[in-house]
């Protein structure tokens, strides 16, 4: 980036600027400058220029840094990179590649790692817009594994044609995933959005202004008060210095509350919405805290109206397909590609029999 400095220069008078002499006999000579009061104004003239090419050069840096992005790196094998934003806190860096435990990532220049998507939807074509975290992005799996693909694929068999849009950012609650939608989802103009939710860490990430040591948006209660936005800048102020800001709300209340603006907003658009709810297949959240939350989940998203509740671990058990199954490989919790096959051939067994693609 090139940065322009107007710098000040000292002005040199013309000859027809110079005022002539007076004449000794006019009897009104000007007196010659005093030596002091010259070198005063010379003095004045000198500073007050270092003062205005010091304040270019500041001016100009403090521009330049904030223009340059800041990046959140994972200092593992996971191929995690995002990039600071203001609305959103974090999301994915625009037409980067990387790798994710060996298997290639590659992100388009809308921020998703996906192919690249015209925000105008073609004629003769229909689209899922899927919204999630490590699980949608593709964390330990190829790009054409996840099952976003793998289910576009699929889809290709019926007519009209699907297509199906990744939005995955490791890390984000379905606060963020709800923003996104609004501010940017909605432009694909989907007939379908689905929002995996898994109740493993999507119950806590709504919760405060902070997850991961990253600030983030939060809505301060279930009337969906937005908090924390613009997000603060990290190259202003260091991370550790950012407030933390906490909800009022019951964790499953926050996400029901969610589920629900969601559901309206797409309904309004013509739109049908899909909760996808996970992560009981995880013997670790065998708990009482986390069975009550999918207990609750449960019950109260199939009374939301325009909410399609997609309980992905019912499937699985109906199908008796194990954790090792879903894991194998992936020893961090995430699914591998056969977890990615199985929760794709789920989703478009519900979306059938639930019509949802006629």
């Amino acid at each position: 980036m090139t940065t322009e400095r107007n710098e000040a220069e000292p002005a040199h008078a013309s000859d027809s600027q110079i005022e002539p002499a007076s004449r000794p006999d006019s009897g009104n000579a000007a007196p010659a400058p005093q030596p002091r009061r010259l070198a005063f104004r010379l003095f004045t003239f000198a500073f007050a220029t270092l003062l205005a090419t010091a304040a270019v050069i500041v001016v100009a840096a403090f521009l330049y840094s904030n223009e340059r992005p800041y990046y959140f790196r994972s200092g593992n094998a996971s191929g995690l990179e995002s990039v600071y934003d203001s609305q959103l806190g974090w999301r994915n860096i625009p037409n980067s590649t990387n790798s994710t435990f060996g298997h290639p990532v590659a992100i388009n220049a809308k921020g998703l790692r996906d192919r690249d998507y015209p925000w105008h939807k073609p004629a003769g074509v229909k689209r899922i817009v899927v919204l999630g975290d490590s699980y949608v992005w593709g964390y330990g799996v190829d790009q054409d594994a996840i099952f976003t693909e793998v289910l576009e694929r699929s889809l290709g068999k019926h007519d009209p044609q699907w297509e199906v849009i990744n939005t995955g950012v490791s890390g984000w609650g379905t606060d963020q995933e709800y923003l996104y939608l609004r501010e940017e989802g909605f432009r694909f103009s989907p007939d379908i959005v689905v929002v995996a939710y898994f109740i493993g860490n999507d119950t806590h990430n709504c919760l405060t202004s902070k997850q991961y040591g990253i600030s983030k948006p939060v809505f301060l209660d279930t009337s969906l008060k937005l908090a924390n936005v613009p997000v603060p800048d990290p190259r202003n102020l260091p991370q550790e210095l950012h407030p933390s800001i906490s909800t009022t709300a019951d964790p499953i209340d926050l996400t029901v509350a969610i589920l629900r603006k969601m559901g309206e907003e797409c309904a309004a658009r013509h739109c049908k919405f899909v909760f996808m709810k996970f992560g009981m297949f995880h013997q670790a959240f065998h708990t009482p805290d986390f069975i009550g939350w999918n207990e609750r989940l449960i019950a109260e998203t199939p009374r939301l109206p325009n909410v399609y509740l997609l309980d992905l671990d019912a499937a699985f058990a109906a199908r008796k397909v194990s954790q090792d199954e879903l894991l194998r490989g992936n020893f961090d919790g995430h699914w591998n590609a056969f977890g990615h096959q199985v929760t794709a051939e789920i989703l478009e067994t519900f979306l059938v029999e639930n019509h949802l693609l006629e």
